[in-house]
């Protein structure tokens, strides 16, 4: 995995932007499901958890790109939802808090479901999940998930000569062979 605050401190930042990433929770990207089971026991627990301040709900932020999500359970008027979070490397079992949750994701699974934003065994773009430590070791919990990658579709159409016109190089005169102009 790579910790992406890391490497934000690391640059050229101005130091109060430092300052602030560093009790802000760490952020890493997971190359797939099993980077992140192999390397989640080593995740340390923020600094701001190891001088007593804010020692409840310490989290640090897993990003996962290209994964499934399976409902693996979801009863009414629960807290959360379990979900199955899985590639071709491996599967997770994360929980999905509603609003009103202890860790609350930005839309509820029962939401997007009723939504027709996700569907019961869906694939989605990013998915973000809290990675929260407690005294029995860790628990993820999904923060917010994004179906698909934003395009940037281009609102009005040129004519078709002008499309086409665009796709042919324009070559200085003074380039072409003699008696070619």
């Amino acid at each position: 995995m790579i910790n992406l605050s890391q490497i934000a401190r690391e640059s050229n930042r101005p130091l109060f932007e430092k300052i602030k990433d560093s009790i802000a929770p760490e952020v890493y990207i997971a190359s797939n499901v099993a980077d992140y089971k192999f390397n989640m026991i080593s995740i340390p627990k923020p600094l701001f958890n190891n001088i007593g301040i804010l020692d409840r709900n310490v989290y640090s932020l897993i990003l996962f790109y290209n994964v499934g999500i399976d409902c693996v359970e979801n009863k009414e008027g629960e807290e959360f939802a379990k979900v199955k979070i899985h590639d071709k490397t491996g599967t997770k079992i994360a929980s999905w808090s509603n609003s009103n949750g202890t860790f609350p994701a930005e839309r509820h699974y029962t939401d997007m479901l009723n939504s027709d934003e996700i569907k019961e065994k869906d694939w989605v773009y990013r998915l973000l999940a809290r990675h929260v430590f407690d005294e029995d070791g860790s628990v993820l919990f999904v923060a917010d998930v994004k179906k698909t990658k934003f395009t940037n579709k281009k609102t009005e159409k040129s004519p078709l000569i002008e499309r086409i016109n665009a796709l042919i190089p324009q070559v200085n005169p003074g380039l072409l062979p003699q008696g070619a102009h």
